[in-house]
């Protein structure tokens, strides 16, 4: 009821293979634990691949990232290389039967 245009996620993996995962640190001015690393991506790069999955926030004048919206492109990665895990796999089974 509250969505509209709705349409498959087609090439997950495509989408994926652009983003640039890193570790990092905070700085000490912005965690309370500056030495716990972190895994995940730098703004700046990740609003060049998925523009709508980051935003500004005014307040700590900083990009941000939504990372709920990569929820959905994982599920559909994930579903892309079990099919193509299950094509080769079905085709290794023939090159046996020979």
């Amino acid at each position: 009821e509250t969505k509209e245009n709705i349409k498959s996620i087609e090439d997950a993996l495509t989408t994926l293979r652009q983003l640039k995962p890193v570790t990092y640190n905070y700085k000490e001015e912005w965690s309370s634990s500056f030495e716990r690393e972190h895994n995940g991506f730098i703004a700046q790069d990740y609003m060049e691949v998925l523009p709508d999955a980051t935003y500004y926030d005014e307040e700590n004048e900083k990009f941000c990232i939504d990372t709920g919206e990569l929820i959905g492109l994982l599920v559909r990665a994930v579903q892309q290389l079990e099919t193509k895990v299950t094509r080769l796999e079905a085709s290794q089974a023939l090159v046996g039967v020979k």
